[in-house]
């Protein structure tokens, strides 16, 4: 069993590396277990190694609560993004995909 002690969930960063585990974490401790490991080639000492940088790289990718919020309220309703997607195939445009793009460009991830 490997213990992290983490702010963020290991499940979630371990996930974003693709990496197949059993894991538990409590977040008033913040401190995460992995359980089991389902590839022979990842070892804890890997897992030790590198976990601050995932952490790192997770956190780059991933964008902030407020700009989650932000792009949330900026998007079209799903029934109009829904309507967007069929008259694109219907028609060939790509109508949706700028849509998205536009509020993407607007709130960047920070």
């Amino acid at each position: 069993m490997i213990t992290i002690k983490s702010n963020i969930n290991i499940s979630e960063i371990l996930s974003f590396k693709k990496i197949k585990f059993d894991a538990k974490y409590n977040p008033s401790t913040q401190v995460g277990e992995i359980l089991r490991l389902y590839d022979e080639n990842i070892t804890e000492e890997y897992i030790k190694n590198n976990f601050e940088t995932w952490k790192q790289e997770y956190l780059n990718y991933v964008p902030t609560l407020e700009t989650l919020e932000k792009r949330r309220k900026e998007y079209p309703p799903i029934t109009e993004q829904l309507d967007m997607m069929y008259w694109d195939k219907v028609n060939g445009t790509d109508n949706f995909l700028k849509a998205i793009q536009a509020v993407k460009a607007k709130y960047p991830k920070e």
